[in-house]
């Protein structure tokens, strides 16, 4: 387990205190004037020329466009382990914060933001949002904001923003300008929840920053990209709720961007309100929700918890498969009944009740496609025709091995449910069924096709797509027209020809080959079998029917669908807050395919022909397999030049760390440097919400867990700790990077009372002096980095042997 040491904040993202506009938005005017003076003596003239125009400067004031938001955190309507995050909301203008001043007319607001972001929590009966009196009365968690109009409205006076109608309600003091909105959220709040949430005027500047994100920004490899671009951050001053100690259920939170914009002489400590105001009335720019989970444990302790004893040093405990037994316990003598079972056990299989076709009540083994200990693949590259020819008698236990047998029955009715798979698959076998029919038909009936079964069968698979073109036949009788049939016709002069004797018929002495006796034999043939595989190849490259087919085979290779009982067939083998390292066995997922396959077989011509296509099949399922992933989250892969393989390693992870942490980064390498990547081609985290799979298609020596960054987090460590980062270079240490043993506790001293409000002007005091001899001003973009929190990160090695 180790936080991060300077990788956290990647050098390519650069912070600025603020991105000032050189003219904020409003209404302005500019005046022009030319004075003429004429040098003539005889008519002196002297005159002055004016005009004056009217311009506005547009910035969105009380709503924000859909494509104004890059991202927010806590995502919306996620759920998790937030309580150590302020929210904050990435805008894709950079000037934004900046473009108004609070205060209109005020100079002196340059720079500071006019807008902030608030958190309410639902159920909270101190801080909450009030209902607007024109509507029906609402529980105390009301938190949607009402839509109000701007100016006055002539059909409804009652819901204004500017300007309520209640009179103990205070409005912003703006007034309209060209362009704005004629209607816009707003959300009326007390007082009190007004000075007890909202930022003081000094504080504003340190919520909100710009930042640059270069385009060279490495990719991540889970679903949650970081943009390239210009952006400004506005950052919230309150934590999250989290859930008492032992409860179950989560406490929902919502943020809102609110327009502080005529609000500034109240962001201070005791507010003078004008007589009679009880409550206040936001603009909201954004708003959305999310919920704090209850924390059974922070990242590090859960981390940690999945090698704690029982697990066994060394790692082999961390192998999916049943403990064998105790390791107390005596070891049973070799050869009896006890070591059978206990070497079972080890290699991954369960034992499961099961009834034979004789009626007979038994036991037989069975393990998913997920084994302790790698499996060579079969050397025969022929498919399981039946689940019976699956099956593994053990004649020293009298035992069945049911595993492939049960994969080749379970991708059958897994086919089966699926009935565009069904349809593609007839089609598909259909065509390749005709094609052969077509050639039978040309090489028996065409002097050219019975010289192409007469040459060797290595020579023809080329002959053979030119024999099926469909104007073949065309082609062949418009060349005979020009080469031979003018040798044919009568000439002058020349005596016609005295037609030959028919030759007679030898009897035939044996009897005709049948009709699927030659269809067998034709397509035992290595040219047929070539020209089979090329069609199908065609059809899936252009989209056919058998493209389709490969997209089902893709999904069985990467075992989707499969329910959760195959994969794992005893809950004991992935207990609760543990993980569980595995080989795929390449058997399984091969009697997986055939099952699925088998659908639509019905003679044994159909069998021979599945067979000649299979290894067209299994490849390009493998190969789209191998890039669904990327083309799913649209990545590029992140291996230049890596061969298409099956999934032949992974784990399993069951812990809350999986449902706590949604943005959960997992990286993987084939070196224990950590310096070559393997990019998973299933990441799943639909299995159950605490279980996570990640299935790769080599075998990982490093695993990292990194706690989620979710484009740069903010907030505390574990015990309200803040790592301080360097905010220059002078002495070598790249901005960002944790200055090692530098740490501040932002605790309730630091806080305004319970309300989880932070003190912006007392913490960034004490920060700012942990920096006063350095180079770099202190200000807005070295308090953000500042509180940047750090993501801790579990390791898994794998030393071989």
């Amino acid at each position: 387990m180790s936080t991060s040491g300077g990788n956290d904040i990647p050098r390519t993202i650069r912070f600025y205190d603020r991105d000032v506009p050189a003219m904020e938005a409003g209404d302005y005017s500019i005046a022009v004037s030319q004075s003429v003076n004429s040098t003539d003596t005889g008519t002196p003239l002297s005159k002055t020329f004016t005009v004056d125009r009217n311009f506005t400067v547009v910035a969105p004031r009380f709503a924000l466009p859909p494509s104004g938001v890059q991202t927010v955190f806590p995502p919306g309507s996620a759920s998790g382990i937030f309580d150590q995050n302020l929210p904050h909301v990435v805008l894709t203008e950079p000037l934004l914060p900046w473009e108004r001043l609070i205060t209109d007319g005020d100079a002196t607001a340059k720079g500071t933001p006019w807008m902030a972001l608030l958190l309410f929590t639902e159920g909270d009966p101190d801080i909450r949002i009030i209902p607007p009196t024109v509507q029906p009365p609402q529980t105390a968690s009301q938190t949607l904001a009402g839509t109000y109009a701007i100016a006055p409205d002539p059909n409804d006076k009652t819901k204004l923003v500017l300007s309520p109608a209640d009179t103990a309600t205070l409005g912003p003091a703006i007034e309209p300008e060209v362009g704005d909105a004629t209607s816009c959220y707003a959300i009326d709040i007390s007082t009190d929840t007004f000075t007890a949430l909202t930022p003081r005027y000094a504080e504003l500047p340190y919520l909100a920053h710009a930042r640059d994100v270069e385009p060279v920004m490495p990719l991540k490899v889970t679903e949650i990209a970081v943009q390239d671009g210009l952006f400004s951050v506005v950052i919230g001053n309150r934590f999250p709720k989290a859930p008492p100690a032992g409860s179950l259920t989560g406490i929902k939170h919502i943020a809102h961007l609110v327009s502080l914009e005529g609000f500034a002489p109240y962001l201070m400590d005791a507010p003078v309100w004008p007589p009679g105001i009880t409550r206040v009335r936001l603009v909201s720019l954004l708003s959305w929700t999310f919920t704090t989970m209850p924390e059974v444990g922070n990242f590090r302790e859960l981390m940690l918890h999945l090698i704690a004893p029982p697990v066994a040093p060394g790692g082999d405990g961390l192998r999916l498969r049943m403990n064998p037994a105790p390791s107390n316990a005596p070891a049973p003598a070799p050869g009896s009944p006890a070591a059978l079972v206990q070497q079972a056990l080890g290699q991954g299989f369960t034992a499961l009740e099961y009834d034979t076709r004789a009626g007979d009540q038994t036991f037989a083994w069975y393990h998913g496609p997920f084994v302790p200990h790698p499996v060579a693949p079969f050397a025969a590259n022929t498919p399981f025709q039946s689940a019976a020819a699956a099956t593994i008698y053990d004649e020293v236990t009298g035992t069945f091995d049911l595993s492939y047998a049960a994969g080749w029955e379970l991708g059958r009715l897994l086919a089966l449910s699926d009935g565009a798979y069904v349809a593609d698959k007839l089609k598909s076998q259909r065509t390749l069924r005709s094609a052969v029919n077509l050639v039978r038909e040309r090489t028996r009936w065409t002097p050219a096709g019975r010289r192409l079964m007469a040459a060797a069968s290595t020579e023809n698979a080329a002959h053979l797509h030119a024999l099926a073109e469909p104007s073949q036949p065309r082609r062949a009788f418009a060349s005979w027209l020009v080469a031979a049939l003018p040798a044919l016709l009568p000439k002058s002069g020349v005596p016609a020809r005295v037609p030959p004797e028919p030759a007679a018929r030898p009897m035939l002495t044996a009897a005709r080959q049948s009709a699927p006796a030659s269809l067998r034999s034709l397509q035992a043939r290595l040219d047929v079998q070539s020209f089979v595989r090329s069609r199908a190849l065609t059809e899936i490259d252009g989209g056919g029917h058998a493209s389709g087919v490969v997209t089902t085979m893709q999904g069985l290779r990467l075992l989707e669908n499969v329910p959760f009982v195959h994969l794992v067939p005893d809950a004991r083998m992935l207990p609760a807050e543990s993980i569980r390292f595995f080989y795929v066995d390449p058997n399984y997922l091969d009697a997986l395919c055939d099952g699925a396959s088998s659908v639509g077989i019905q003679s044994s011509r159909d069998a021979q022909q599945q067979a000649i296509v299979r290894p067209v099949v299994r490849g390009a399922a493998i190969a789209r397999a191998h890039a669904s992933r990327a083309t799913r989250i649209g990545r590029p892969q992140l291996l230049a030049g890596a061969q298409p393989g099956d999934p032949v390693a992974g784990f399993l992870l069951r812990s809350s760390v999986v449902s706590g942490w949604p943005g959960l980064e997992v990286k993987a390498y084939s070196d224990l440097a950590g310096t070559n990547q393997i990019q998973p081609v299933r990441m799943d985290r639909t299995l159950a919400p605490d279980v996570m799979l990640c299935l790769y298609p080599q075998v990982p020596v490093r695993i990292e867990f990194d706690e989620p960054k979710e484009g740069l987090a903010f907030g505390v460590e574990d015990d309200a700790l803040v790592y301080l980062r360097y905010i220059d270079d002078a002495g070598g240490n790249p901005t960002g990077k944790v200055i090692p043993g530098k740490t501040e506790t932002l605790d309730t001293t630091y806080q305004r009372g319970t309300t989880r409000v932070v003190n912006i002007a007392t913490w960034q005091a004490l920060l700012a002096q942990q920096f006063s001899t350095s180079p770099t001003a202190w200000g807005p973009a070295a308090f953000a980095i500042q509180m940047v929190r750090a993501p801790e990160q579990m390791l898994f090695e794998y030393q071989h042997g």
